[in-house]
């Protein structure tokens, strides 16, 4: 293992071709300014001029925030020369660096003379105050916000405010730290899952968001036939964004209740029917049985299983004429051995076949005759 080579991608890099054309002449810009300011001692950077069309690259340069040497020059620079910085730069570089107090300080001094006005984004026309102020301009910046826009899905737009930047991540925070569920009720419902599925904000707000959401609202399916699609659709989220269903991120998971995991449960399995039957009808016959069904298993070209209790029910994709039911451990080890084997394997003898070309009523009568189960 140690002496693995990756020979198979070594030879694939090779065959690319080479790069057509330089790097543009933006990126050389910005990556000569880069090196510019850090070849100055950090005691000498307030002494730095450059020119105003120079200084507009300082955002570019603040999206660069691990790299601490930069950054620490870049907060430097731009609060020397606060005053000689467009506002539209300002208004640019402020949301990456706003807590760098000695920047923040200027600019509000430089704002009280000379207010910022329009085309200037929202949040530094009307709010200049809050998010330029001594202390907390964040958390001032949106409690003074939601008083106008009490939809969180709305909030960044209407301070017109970039979402991914620490500013708007600590607002969007601020702003649903001491949210309530009747709070939650009062936000559009659709609007809000479009927020938390593709908004750009920070993940973990919209992680944050997203739980309390399924905890208010996803435990209410009391049964498979109350799984309406705003529901489904609401869980089909929630897998997205957590990277998978409560078995295979079960950390992703904590601290969503007990009801809303069941009805997780429910959709994770109608998910999977839904994406092995691909019928609507087929998915419509077993999805009273969600409650007790176990697994669904697509084997060899197209035989899909459905566990039910211990028992499987197994039928062709395609023109299905018969039901085959199997003990569940028949039924694993024929998969097992399916998945090693390069050819396709003939299914076990069936314990029972049941006639499906006409109806699935034999199959239900099989699953509340024989294993005593009710949907």
């Amino acid at each position: 293992m140690l002496k693995a080579r990756p020979t198979r991608l070594l030879a694939a890099t090779a065959a690319i071709a080479p790069l057509k054309g330089g790097r543009s002449e933006g990126a050389l810009r910005i990556a000569e300014q880069r090196e510019r300011l850090l070849s100055i001692p950090a005691d000498k950077v307030e002494r730095y001029r450059i020119n105003p069309r120079a200084l507009e690259i300082l955002p570019t340069l603040a999206t660069m925030r691990r790299d601490v040497a930069l950054r620490d020059r870049v907060i430097a620079l731009a609060a020397a020369q606060a005053d000689q910085m467009s506002w539209a730069t300002i208004a640019r570089l402020t949301p990456w660096i706003y807590e760098a107090d000695v920047f923040r300080k200027r600019v509000h001094t430089r704002a009280r003379r000379e207010p910022p006005q329009a085309p200037l984004p929202r949040w530094l026309v009307a709010h200049w105050r809050e998010a330029l102020g001594r202390d907390e301009p964040a958390e001032q910046l949106a409690r003074s916000a939601r008083q106008s826009e009490p939809v969180l899905a709305r909030l960044l737009p209407a301070l017109e405010l970039a979402p991914g930047t620490p500013l708007a991540d600590r607002v969007l925070s601020v702003a649903l730290a001491d949210r309530d569920g009747a709070w939650l009720d009062t936000q559009p419902y659709t609007e809000t899952l479009r927020f938390i599925e593709s908004s750009g904000a920070a993940t973990d707000t919209r992680g944050v968001l997203l739980r309390r959401v399924v905890a208010r609202y996803g435990g209410l399916a009391r049964s498979p036939s109350a799984l309406h699609p705003p529901i489904e659709e609401l869980f089909s989220v929630a897998r997205h964004l957590l990277g998978g269903w409560p078995q295979q991120r079960p950390g992703m998971w904590r601290g969503v209740p007990a009801s809303a995991l069941r009805v997780a449960r429910w959709c994770e399995r109608l998910q999977a029917l839904q994406d092995s039957f691909q019928d609507d009808d087929r998915v419509a016959s077993w999805r009273r049985w969600l409650r007790h069904i176990q697994r669904v298993d697509c084997v060899g070209e197209g035989i899909i299983g459905v566990q039910v209790g211990v028992q499987v029910f197994a039928e062709p994709r395609e023109a299905p004429r018969v039901c085959r039911v199997y003990a569940a451990s028949v039924w694993e080890d024929f998969c097992a051995r399916q998945a090693d084997s390069d050819t396709r394997l003939a299914p076990p003898r069936p314990d029972r076949k049941i006639p499906i070309s006409d109806g699935r009523e034999g199959v239900d009568a099989y699953i509340v005759e024989r294993m005593g189960l009710r949907p």
